[in-house]
């Protein structure tokens, strides 16, 4: 009357049973099996799974050595060129990876090298920009402390000329004239044709005091304009040198400002004195045109000529000063 399973010995063999009850009648069917047999399926089945868990591991290994290998070779390679670039070496370069972490990684290196190269280049780049300005700085300022000591010598020798000039052409005539007018005194009548000698010496002064006024500073410049200034200065220059010089200028000139005409005046009187000095010709033309807002003031001879690069390297004071004033207010001299 009982059922269910059973585990016991039965002839001193372990056996596993399984007992049920047949509705009706009394009966109990009872169902035996040894223990190895019907453990057969059971050891069967581990057997198999141990096979292949066996299997799976070797598998396993197998792939992380393979997968070992694949990454120690470019990882190897990245730990080379991160070294490299660490030691300044910017064209290292990383080879593409199957692996996308390490291709990522490599391709990331490869742009930091590059842009550490690219910036490496334009700071160098800089620094030599830097070096070329501050020598170019040097040689402006070398130049102009000995403008400065040139300009101070030029100063004290105009100084010294001026003084000469007073002396020699309107002292001398004014100790004249009072030495005459001292004698016409002394007759107790006025003396007419004295005191006319006196007049004559006055006037002389004074021409000669306007002259070297004029030399100082045009008058025309500033009572008539440039255009007037410009063909006075030939004038003057075929007057007392013989060079014949050809004046060309436009008819109104007083559209330049006010600052540059002072400095073009001088220019014009600057090269001319050259050309009396160093052309050998007897004939010179000066012309001023005006383009694009500019001015063009020109002088040319066809006297001898110069070489243009080796007078560059002996300009002498009166040129370089004019050259500073002309840049001053943003022209050019050639």
């Amino acid at each position: 009357g009982i059922s269910g399973d059973y585990e016991y010995e039965h002839d001193g063999v372990p056996t596993y049973g399984s007992s049920a009850i047949v509705k009706g009648p009394a009966w109990t069917v009872l169902v035996q099996q040894d223990e190895r047999s019907a453990l057969v399926p059971v050891v069967s089945t581990w057997g198999t799974i141990a096979t292949i868990v066996v299997l799976a591991a070797a598998a396993a290994v197998l792939t992380s050595l393979l997968l070992a290998r694949d990454m120690s070779g470019p990882l190897s390679a990245l730990a080379d060129a991160a070294e490299a670039v660490e030691g300044g070496d910017y064209e290292v370069r990383v080879r593409a990876a199957r692996l996308i972490e390490i291709d990522t990684l490599g391709h990331a290196l490869n742009r930091m090298a590059e842009a550490v190269r690219d910036r490496e280049t334009e700071l160098l780049d800089s620094r030599n920009r830097l070096a070329a300005e501050s020598e170019a700085k040097a040689a402006v300022i070398a130049r102009l402390g000995a403008m400065s000591a040139e300009l101070a010598a030029a100063e004290e020798r105009e100084r010294r000329h001026l003084a000469e000039e007073l002396h020699d052409r309107v002292s001398q005539i004014l100790a004249v004239a009072r030495m005459r007018l001292g004698i016409a005194r002394s007759f107790g009548e006025p003396d007419s044709e004295g005191l006319d000698g006196v007049d004559a010496l006055l006037g002389e002064a004074i021409a000669e005091s306007r002259a070297i006024t004029g030399e100082l500073a045009s008058t025309a410049l500033y009572e008539l304009g440039l255009g007037p200034a410009l063909a006075e200065t030939c004038e003057k220059v075929t007057a007392q040198s013989g060079l014949t010089v050809e004046c060309a200028l436009p008819g109104d000139l007083e559209c330049v400002p006010d600052d540059a005409k002072p400095i073009l005046l001088r220019a014009a009187r600057e090269m001319l004195a050259n050309v009396v000095k160093h052309a050998d010709t007897t004939s010179a033309s000066l012309s001023v045109s005006l383009m694009d807002g500019c001015v063009l003031l020109t002088v040319a001879d066809d006297g001898v000529g110069f070489d243009a690069s080796e007078a560059a390297d002996h300009e002498g004071f009166g040129l370089a000063s004019l050259r500073e004033r002309v840049v001053h207010i943003g022209g050019s001299l050639k």
